[in-house]
């Protein structure tokens, strides 16, 4: 199996050290990424560029040990064609999952503040 059609991926930062599990999309670019409809922890996670390890798992986390590990660099994204483009690509790819999250935080935050969209994008380094 590939990063590419994984449907799940082990995302490890550094600083801080934090692992999450994501759904994961392919840009036209060639490049990776994931959405949130609530990017509050995302925001902060990647709040400057960072070099991330990112692995095949599956939806609960467990990493597929058959398959590598990749470095790349992810860059947190709020907006502009980029944002988009992955936003679309993941919703076409995930479709019912998606609108189970999104009813989940819109009930979130009708019982608090609204919450700010985010995507990642990571460019595979090695």
């Amino acid at each position: 199996m590939s990063l590419l059609d994984a449907e799940h991926i082990m995302v490890t930062t550094f600083n801080p050290d934090v692992k999450s599990v994501e759904r994961v999309g392919q840009l036209a670019d060639g490049r990776i990424g994931f959405w949130s409809p609530d990017a509050t922890e995302m925001a902060e996670r990647f709040s400057e560029p960072q070099t991330v390890i990112v692995r095949i798992c599956d939806r609960g986390g467990k990493p597929n040990l058959e398959q590598p590990l990749y470095e790349g660099r992810a860059q947190y994204l709020a907006s502009g064609s980029v944002f988009d483009e992955i936003r679309g690509v993941i919703h076409e790819k995930y479709g019912l999952g998606l609108k189970v999250e999104n009813a989940m935080d819109r009930a979130k935050e009708l019982f608090g503040k609204k919450t700010p969209e985010g995507a990642v994008v990571i460019d595979i380094i090695g």
